[in-house]
C-alpha cells in the first residue's frame, strides 16, 4: 500500500506582478516574473529580479541577477508579518 503526497490547498489569493514582463505556461501551471517581480500571499511578501511560481505544486523560486558591471541586483527579499 503506497502513500500519496498532496499539496496543501492555498487559503487565500496569491497576488503577483513584475516591472518588466510576465510569462505564463498554462499547461504546467507556471508563472515567470521578470524584472522586479513581487509576490504577496497573506502576510508574506517576496521580491526579486526573477521569480518562478509553480501554482500546481504551490512552490516559489526567487533569483537575483547581475548588472552589466557584474554587481548583484534584485536579490530575493522575503518578509512575513511585521
Amino acid at each position: 500500500m503506497g502513500l500519496r503526497a498532496r499539496a496543501q490547498s492555498l487559503q487565500d489569493e496569491v497576488k503577483y506582478a513584475a516591472r518588466d514582463s510576465i510569462r505564463y505556461d498554462l499547461p504546467k501551471q507556471m508563472v515567470y516574473l521578470f524584472g522586479g517581480g513581487t509576490v504577496h500571499y497573506q502576510d508574506m511578501d517576496l521580491t526579486a529580479d526573477r521569480i518562478i511560481l509553480d501554482l500546481g505544486g504551490e512552490q516559489v523560486q526567487a533569483y537575483g541577477t547581475r548588472d552589466s558591471s557584474g554587481n548583484k541586483q534584485g536579490m530575493p527579499q522575503f518578509t512575513q508579518g511585521g
